[in-house]
Parts: structure tokens; C-alpha cells; sequence
């Protein structure tokens, strides 16, 4: 009997786990209007090293809530605000994965130097190429927009890497 009961109470917790994973509320009118939103790709460095894809979403009304995430390209980054005046963007930026060089040796020593891998954090949502999603949070409840006509802007080059 003891075994059939923790049969089932597995199940229904199993049951219960599973469902947390499909509990994203795509909206289609969100509190917030935005205006023409860009991807823009950018390099850093003298020798150009680093380069990856900034997402811009300027905002013409909030609507009282505050984007947090981005979701794009199978990556999730934190969105960040910058505010000039009346004018409100939100900027996510995306690195393109490089994957260093790694020392093999027989002599573990050598092999000193190697980083361990940068960690990124996956998008678990289903978008389709070229579309993205935000995510915001409103009475207590978690919410993604989808954005899906990104338009492409011109490469930008920075002297050194981004701050954020």
C-alpha cells in the first residue's frame, strides 16, 4: 500500500513540475507601446575581437511597467534602460559566443591558463528566426511580448567593450 501511495504522490508532483515549464502568457496588446525596433550589430576592440548584436526598443509610453529581459536568437539578456530626456530606450545586447583556445597537455600545469566557458542563459521560449520576445512582469504575474519586424541597422564599432 505505502508503495502505491508514493506511486501516485510521484505522479502528481512529476504532473505538477511539468506544467511550471508551459506557463509563458504571450500577450498581443501589452500595456506599453513601442516604436520601430532595431538590431544592430557592433564590434569592440582594436583588433575587433569582440562583436555581438545590440536589440534596441525605444518606448513612446511605458504604460507604467519596466521590460526586464530579452529573447532573442536563443539567448536571454537583461534589458537595460537609458533615458535621455523624454526619450526612453531599452538596449539588450547579445555576444557572439567565441570559444577561447584551450591548452591540452600531458603536464596538468600547463593546461593552468585555460578560462573555464562563459555561461548563457537560454531562452526557453519557442520564437521563430528573426523574431524576439520581452518579458515583463505586471501584478505579480510574468508576461512576454513578441516582437516580430526587427529592423536591420548599420554595424557600429566601439573603442573599447560595451559597459553592460
Amino acid at each position: 500500500m505505502k508503495h502505491i501511495l508514493h506511486f501516485i504522490f510521484g505522479g502528481i508532483t512529476i504532473f505538477t513540475f511539468a506544467q511550471c515549464g508551459s506557463s509563458q502568457v504571450f500577450v498581443t496588446e501589452p500595456p506599453f507601446t513601442h516604436g520601430e525596433v532595431a538590431q544592430e550589430p557592433w564590434t569592440a576592440g582594436e583588433d575587433r575581437s569582440l562583436s555581438g548584436t545590440n536589440v534596441l526598443i525605444p518606448m513612446k509610453d511605458e504604460g507604467g511597467v519596466e521590460l526586464d529581459s530579452l529573447h532573442y536568437r536563443g539567448k536571454r539578456v537583461p534589458l537595460h534602460r537609458m533615458e535621455k530626456g523624454s526619450y526612453v530606450v531599452y538596449i539588450g545586447r547579445l555576444y557572439d559566443e567565441t570559444k577561447p583556445d584551450l591548452i591540452m597537455h600531458a603536464d596538468p600545469r600547463k593546461e593552468g591558463g585555460n578560462r573555464p566557458p562563459r555561461l548563457i542563459p537560454r531562452s526557453d521560449l519557442d520564437l521563430d528566426e528573426g523574431e524576439a520576445a520581452v518579458s515583463y512582469s505586471m501584478n505579480g504575474e510574468r508576461y512576454y511580448y513578441r516582437l516580430t519586424d526587427l529592423t536591420p541597422s548599420p554595424p557600429v564599432h566601439y573603442n573599447q567593450k560595451p559597459p553592460f
